[in-house]
């Protein structure tokens, strides 16, 4: 999984125009015109096959937005500051980052152009980390 996940990176990953990235989308969540991320070939429905523990197979600053829903909880928490590193390694400038939860809160990482607060502890533990860039914001707002 990690090979492919190089491969795609180095031959067939976008260098340009407008990239969504979808992570995680299971078998029934697959979404028309995003790249759609996950680790179970088997049975998600996929572009690419990567584990999203192994960093993310996209090159810097290409990527326009990440989704992820229902996804994070179900990582380990280990594993969330890489993650969010590795998503905002490959954010194009002003690129966002959505990341929904099963417990009713949506958590968003944007442009300064937001506006909110963090009420949940890991979103707040990782912008504390500097996993996010000081000119973004980290809001969580209910559903």
């Amino acid at each position: 999984m990690r090979v492919n996940a190089k491969l795609y990176r180095a031959l067939r990953a976008p260098r340009s125009g407008r990239v969504k990235v979808h992570l995680g989308p299971g078998q029934r969540n697959y979404l028309a015109g995003w790249i759609n991320v996950d680790a179970n070939l088997l049975t998600a429905k996929i572009d690419v096959w990567a584990d999203l523990t192994g960093g993310l197979p996209f090159r810097d600053a290409t990527v326009d937005m990440f989704y992820s829903h229902h996804v994070i909880e179900h990582l380990p928490d280990a594993a969330l500051a890489p993650l969010f590193a590795e998503m905002y390694r490959c954010l194009k400038p002003g690129g966002c980052i959505r990341i929904v939860r099963p417990s009713g809160v949506r958590v968003v990482v944007s442009t300064p152009s937001s506006a909110g607060s963090a009420h949940t502890w890991r979103m707040s533990l990782i912008a504390a980390q500097g996993i996010v860039a000081a000119d973004s914001v980290v809001m969580v707002l209910p559903l």
